[in-house]
């Protein structure tokens, strides 16, 4: 499982990808591993041995053994008793992700689930019975518990889904399209919600969000540099390979063919001897962010594609083994520390948006690229904004892996965090695509302000803004809904997609060398 296609079948939106998302399909051999995986389990369940999640209770319950005639009460009242989550719910394209990758872990063969189970999943899947899942209640230890435990619920006929863009009675929904409801048998419903998909799914939604906005910000940066007749001195080729950081020096070869033939670039000899670090240093802070989001990208590719959950069956052997395969904690460091590449990115893009608007340090534009400034304030508020969002991902940069708190009666004594780190790299990353977008909106006009040509890059990206976003140079007017609407092209590649066709310019994002 790749990120490019869990989004595809979240049905996230990409440019140049149709819209909606892709069915999914069951393969024959997993479905043969998953029947070899429950023939160890039904064993178990009909033997007289203690077996975690099988005839015993969960977590500190563990030690009460449950009777063979009440295994099926035990695993529906799971569902029922862990569905406790509260506030807000994830978005339909994060609940599909959410069940792509928890029908991709069963699928592994290791949890010793009936091939019922899985077809439900899948049936649900591509008919858009999507589960009520609320964001809030996970601590990322025996996975999202709290969360995938409303994904069950909703397999059993319980809670709410959405529905045809209905929230409707699960029962409902899966009377609609023809399914029955889910009674979960032995280990089942331990299975349906030891996992951390919900970690995983945000996260790697995020990513994918991420490369394509990495992107953007090497063209909008470019524009930046045209816009105030900067050097691409610093993206010369020589400097990178003295340097050799993978990501850095890709951002440095999509700087020089962003640049590349541009007349607006200061040459040797001309103004002052270096650009602000801004502007100079933009290639060194875009690609250690990619360094980062690259590691991150193949840590949550392994966790797409290991089984997830809790005990584990190994059908070769009839072994049932307990572990912590469903801890989020992999996931909890890589998410937290993309957010602190996501805040370095933040930082950069604000201070050139400063820099843009700034009368002191623009190299003579008008202040805050106003044709009448004092009666127009033009884009002064721009700064505030990215100003306000930079310090607010500053915020969400510190870590939430390391705020462990027992669980459990003090059995699940260490969790990760994971699902917060992800909530958190998901809000960061929003915030970001609005400062890259106010980034743009400001390069655009002050791109205008000077007759000297730019080049075929940032004449074609001038040009997809102003389609977009109407110049404030002459009149004062809120570009509130435009620098979100621009935001949301952003992180769906809409403007790296345009150039791309205008002017044949081709950039690399960090998936593009990602393990």
């Amino acid at each position: 499982m790749t990120i490019a296609r869990l989004e595809a079948a979240a049905g996230t939106r990409v440019a140049g990808r149709p819209p909606g998302p892709l069915p999914v399909e069951i393969a024959p051999e997993a479905l043969h591993r998953v029947e070899r995986a429950r023939a160890v389990v039904e064993r178990a369940a009909a033997g007289q041995r203690p077996v975690y999640g099988i005839n015993t209770g969960f977590g500190h319950l563990a030690t009460v053994r449950v009777p063979t005639d009440s295994v099926r009460a035990l695993q529906e009242n799971l569902g029922r008793s862990h569905a406790m989550g509260v506030g807000p719910p994830l978005s339909p394209e994060e609940v599909r992700a959410v069940m792509v990758l928890r029908l991709n872990s069963l699928l592994q063969g290791h949890s010793g689930v009936r091939r019922r189970v899985v077809e439900l999943l899948a049936a649900m899947i591509n008919a858009g019975i999507l589960p009520s899942i609320p964001a809030w209640g996970s601590v990322g230890a025996s996975g999202d518990l709290v969360p995938l435990a409303h994904l069950a619920l909703a397999m059993m006929g319980e809670g709410e889904v959405l529905y045809q863009g209905q929230r409707i009675p699960a029962a409902a929904a899966l009377a609609r399209a023809g399914l029955e409801p889910l009674r979960p048998e032995a280990k089942e419903g331990l299975a349906l919600v030891n996992g951390t998909e919900m970690s995983a799914a945000i996260g790697a939604l995020a990513l994918g969000r991420l490369d394509r906005l990495c992107v953007a910000m090497d063209l909008i940066a470019g524009l930046t540099i045209e816009a105030l007749r900067g050097s691409d001195e610093p993206f010369d080729r020589r400097l990178s390979e003295a340097r050799p950081h993978p990501h850095i020096r890709t951002v440095a070869r999509n700087l020089r063919a962003r640049l590349d033939g541009s007349p607006r670039l200061r040459r040797p000899g001309e103004g002052p001897v270096q650009d602000a670090y801004s502007l100079r240093a933009a290639a060194v802070v875009h690609g250690a962010a990619r360094e980062v989001f690259a590691w991150a990208a193949g840590i949550v590719a392994t966790e797409m594609g290991s089984a997830v959950d809790n005990p584990l069956v190994f059908a070769e052997d009839g072994a049932i083994v307990s572990g912590a395969n469903f801890h989020g904690q992999p996931l909890a460091v890589a998410w937290d520390a993309c957010r602190i590449g996501v805040a370095t990115l933040a930082n950069i893009s604000e201070r050139r948006v400063e820099r843009l608007v700034n009368p002191h340090l623009s190299g003579g534009l008008p202040p805050f690229l106003s044709r009448r400034p004092g009666i127009q304030s033009g884009l002064m508020m721009a700064q505030y904004v990215a100003a306000a969002l930079a310090a607010e991902v500053r915020q969400m940069a510190a870590p939430a892996s390391v705020h462990t708190i027992p669980t459990s009666a003090g059995q699940e004594d260490v969790v990760s965090m994971s699902a917060a780190a992800a909530r958190w790299l998901r809000e960061a990353t929003e915030r970001l695509a609005r400062i890259a977008a106010l980034e743009l909106v400001c390069a655009a006009q002050a791109a205008e302000m000077d007759e000297t040509p730019l080049g075929d890059a940032g004449r074609a990206l001038t040009a997809w803004v102003r389609e977009r976003v109407p110049s404030v140079a002459e009149a004062d007017r809120s570009l509130s809904h435009a620098v979100d609407e621009l935001a949301q092209a952003v992180m769906a590649g809409e403007p790296y997609r345009h150039v791309r066709q205008a002017a044949g310019l081709e950039l690399a994002g960090f998936l593009d060398e990602s393990p």
